[in-house]
């Protein structure tokens, strides 16, 4: 590929990538759909993305786990969310946030919510039952 189709395929991409973090599944996705290469260049075009450190599959699990635990969910549900994505299983379980975080995440929801969140919204929201009961705990 030459550096001058590189600098092509990187301008039509540059509105997409600078939104948020996305994962590799997602910009070859964006790639296929959006013709904006022919199939051929797809390899070369995600390599370039990556050697520029535009894809990264572990920092956008663990950026997303992060805001997906800020907006009230659990574990479960972004682990989930997450291998829709394309991520891989070990990338998962190394993005995700500890338990101390999360109980504390937990604690958090619970006091914007006034208190209003009971355990069976928190289990629909991916939330392990062994941390619901620490976090109950904790706001005793």
């Amino acid at each position: 590929m030459t550096e001058e189709r590189k600098q092509e395929l990187l301008k039509k991409l540059q509105r997409f990538l600078s939104q948020r973090e996305r994962s590799r599944q997602e910009i070859t996705k964006r790639i296929i759909e959006k013709g904006i290469c022919e199939g051929s260049e797809v390899p070369a075009l995600l390599a370039v993305l990556e050697d520029l450190g535009m894809i990264d599959d572990q920092r956008f699990a663990r950026e997303r786990a992060r805001y997906r635990l800020r907006n009230g969910y659990g574990p479960l549900v972004i682990a989930r969310e997450l291998a829709l994505l394309g991520v891989t299983r070990s990338i998962v379980d190394r993005s995700m946030p500890p338990p101390e975080e999360i109980v504390e995440s937990i604690v958090q929801f619970k006091k914007s919510r006034d208190g209003g969140v009971d355990q069976n919204f928190l289990l629909r929201r991916g939330f392990p039952q062994r941390l619901i009961r620490q976090a109950e705990k904790l706001s005793d």
